[in-house]
């Protein structure tokens, strides 16, 4: 079935690329269009200006550029790798022969001008060139900005340019839906997104899932689009998920991959420019492998901790907003939540025997990871947590419980004031390692076992010489300054949304990479001298 979906997806995609390529149209070298600046203003002076599009379509390469009607600009994406800086170009006549100019040579990061002209009039364009993939989302019901609220579910086109040299999938076009995701969303003019593809099977009224391994992630047909508006240099939820997913995500007695990633985009809606986002897939029972048994029946569960909690006398689905992540009969709900209660009840009474059905590893892990990040929107000043999955899944030694976190935004310094959601940048000090996941086996048992101490400081020891090193976390920021910064995005960004938060495009992500090093110099003391005192 999947082979199929692939094959599906594979002929509406060449389809589409057909369509552009088929049509009568002239098709030149970038170079063959570029004039020296006496030229370009010669061009323009013999000619009417006019605000009228004269050109409707414009393929770089045989791919079809992206275009923003309300900056009059084309993008086209490259391979930061292997970059195509003399493209093949065509576009669609209108009927009267038209040409295009360009002063300028491609440079990545930047915009050009360049004009597109008739032997009567000329208009004026920009091309933005940019290292990063392009996404773009055609909603005929709804305005990005004044046509969505919370509740709605729009159908949409999805169309999406991976600009990978080596991708299977470098035009992905589908048919879907989009609705707003996150209570931030509500307060933000730059909103983020869930995103479910379908594709009409052609028999009938037979809609199923469009799965599509996305920018070389997993296959699948859920997706969320992050817009980072809080955060001044668009990274923390990003690069927290991958740090997660590679030095602590697949450690686990499953072989899972206990977490999510993202790939940064540029997005556009209706022709309109939105900016900076993050394409990522979400956490859910497929990726923590949740499966019914043959009856229909769930043994093993995934629970969303949506709100603070727990409370003290374990959860309450209700009250301490712990969301089954699937549907299921309310008898094996039931039982997921009996098992939870239990599970928390053993953290609040005190431990017993060790880790009890916690995997040793996680458990120390996302202690030890929400320290390091200082995630105080996942742990409150109380211990309690949010933003949070819990899996409950069978083993050989019993049930197994693995901790997972999510929504990472507020980290690495960052504050936010929950009345108002605003955002300030670096209001924790480097050295404050205050947060303490309290309803975790590990910050229980250091009030009373001293070995628990030695456990800490020897998984540290190895998260700091593997995935926690400098050298591997530089690596990750390196990446994704590249992405942010080296492409342009980040200022474009901030052309878009002016009123959200920002640093200084210059700094790039100097500024954060120096908080990373002294949070692992901080923590690196604060391990050192662990004791079972928790003052």
């Amino acid at each position: 079935m999947r082979r199929l979906l692939s094959i599906g997806f594979l002929i509406i995609s060449i389809g589409f690329l057909f369509f552009f390529i088929s049509l009568p149209q002239d098709q030149l070298q970038f170079s063959d269009l570029l004039v020296e600046e006496n030229e370009y203003r010669q061009i323009l002076s013999r000619r009417t200006k006019t605000n009228t599009d004269i050109i409707s379509n414009l393929c770089f390469n045989d791919y079809p550029l992206f275009y923003d009607e309300l900056k009059s600009r084309w993008y086209y994406s490259v391979d930061p790798q292997k970059p195509i800086l003399d493209p093949t170009v065509s576009f669609l006549s209108s009927g009267e022969k038209i040409h295009l100019a360009f002063p300028e040579d491609i440079t990545i990061g930047n915009s050009i001008p360049f004009a597109v002209y008739t032997e009567s009039e000329y208009r004026l364009y920009e091309l933005a060139i940019s290292t990063l993939p392009l996404l773009h989302i055609e909603c005929e019901d709804s305005d990005y900005l004044t046509g969505i609220e919370l509740s709605d579910v729009h159908k949409i086109s999805f169309s999406m340019f991976d600009n990978r040299s080596n991708s299977l999938y470098p035009f992905v076009k589908s048919e879907g839906s989009i609705h707003i995701r996150g209570n931030g969303s509500r307060f933000y003019d730059k909103k983020a997104f869930r995103i479910h593809l379908i594709q009409d099977k052609g028999t009938g009224n037979n809609i199923q899932e469009n799965q599509i391994p996305l920018l070389g992630l997993r296959k699948d047909g859920d997706w969320l689009l992050y817009a980072a508006y809080n955060d001044q240099e668009k990274i923390r939820e990003v690069f927290s998920s991958k740090l997660w997913l590679e030095s602590c995500g697949s450690d686990n007695p499953f072989g899972i991959n206990n977490g999510n990633e993202y790939r940064f985009i540029e997005l556009f809606w209706n022709q309109q420019y939105c900016g900076l986002y993050a394409l990522g897939y979400p956490i859910d029972a497929k990726q923590v492998g949740i499966r019914p048994d043959i009856t229909g029946h769930y043994e093993d569960f995934l629970f969303k901790q949506k709100h603070w909690g727990p409370k003290a006398d374990g959860p309450d689905p209700e009250y301490d907003g712990l969301i089954l992540q699937f549907d299921a009969e309310q008898s094996d709900l039931n039982n997921g939540i009996r098992l939870t209660k239990l599970f928390f009840n053993m953290l609040e009474n005190g431990a017993t025997n060790g880790l009890w059905n916690n995997d040793e590893k996680n458990a120390l892990d996302i202690w030890l990871f929400l320290k390091l990040i200082q995630a105080t929107d996942t742990v409150n000043t109380d211990g309690k947590m949010r933003n949070m999955f819990l899996t409950i899944r069978n083993s050989e030694r019993g049930r197994i419980f693995l901790f997972t976190p999510y929504d990472m935004d507020i980290s690495w310094g960052n504050h936010i004031n929950p009345y108002n959601r605003i955002t300030y940048p670096y209001y924790y000090d480097a050295n404050d390692n205050s947060v303490e996941m309290t309803v975790n086996p590990v910050s229980i048992l250091r009030q009373k076992d001293p070995d628990i101490i030695k456990l800490i400081q020897n998984r540290y020891i190895q998260l700091r010489a593997g995935g926690w090193s400098e050298a591997a976390i530089d690596t990750l920021i390196e990446g994704y300054e590249q992405d942010i910064f080296d492409s342009g995005a980040f200022v474009r960004d901030m052309e878009r949304w002016p009123e959200g938060s920002y640093e200084e495009p210059s700094l790039g992500l100097s500024v954060f990479r120096e908080y990373v090093h002294n949070r692992l110099r901080s923590m690196d003391e604060y391990i050192r001298i662990l004791s079972t005192d928790t003052e």
